[in-house]
């Protein structure tokens, strides 16, 4: 059935993002008890670490086999609370923050993005900083460094949920693109901002939102993300 719908095709698509996970158990083995906790919990907000609660949990709740440790205690150290999804319910009011997901990957957050010059003015005193952590994940022998003039911020997304948190979608002006001057060197960059001026920007993700197939590959690993080669 997942292989033909037309669901998760689209990159932008909730099962692009979250493949389907598929697992059998013998029917004689669940009891009606555990098939409606199961039920439940399939319309509710889960995440894998609920799912690795559960697998450690399948030799006791399904096979009444003894598990020699404590799931919660010896395993989740995090900040997290987990369920094991044959034998509790997970709370319809669980937030992102209670589940140990980050803004990030948190697909309940509600983002506002920004593309108009004017509304994204107060985010442009950050750009200089996050040009300047990019330099530094670069070979400077081998990669071009940019200077904020030669960038240009051209959206912005911010959640409600976290007002530190930012996405910014920065690019290379056309009259600084190298040889052969073509296409577009755009990247997309989620960055904490700092707590006050003088603080560092923490950049959580980066990556290319243009293919740079026309421009030479240099740098290796999570630098070929930012390296744009010398001419």
């Amino acid at each position: 059935m997942a292989r033909a719908s037309t669901a998760g095709q689209r990159p932008t698509s909730l099962e692009w993002k979250h493949s389907p996970l598929l697992i059998g158990i013998p029917k004689a083995r669940l009891t009606p008890e555990m098939s409606a906790t199961l039920a439940y919990n399939s319309q509710q907000f889960t995440t894998k670490w609920d799912l690795y609660h559960t697998f450690l949990s399948l030799p006791r709740v399904v096979f009444g086999e003894r598990v020699p440790f404590d799931i919660r205690k010896d395993i989740f150290a995090w900040n997290m609370r987990t369920y094991s999804l044959l034998e509790e319910r997970v709370p319809e009011t669980r937030t992102c923050q209670e589940a140990g997901l980050g803004l990030w990957v948190c697909l309940c957050a509600e983002w506002v993005a920004l593309i108009k010059t004017a509304h994204m003015a107060p985010y442009i005193s950050f750009v200089p900083a996050v040009i300047k952590e990019m330099n530094n994940h670069v070979d400077p022998t081998r990669c071009l460094r940019w200077r904020g003039s030669q960038m240009s911020l051209v959206k912005v997304r911010y959640s409600h949920e976290n007002p530190a948190a930012l996405e910014f979608d920065i690019a290379v002006q056309p009259g600084y693109i190298p040889e052969p001057k073509k296409g577009s060197i755009t990247w997309h960059i989620s960055l904490e901002k700092p707590a006050n001026k003088s603080g560092r920007v923490h950049i959580h993700n980066i990556h290319r939102t243009s293919p740079f197939n026309h421009l030479k590959q240099c740098g290796s690993g999570e630098e070929m993300k930012l390296c744009v080669c010398k001419p």
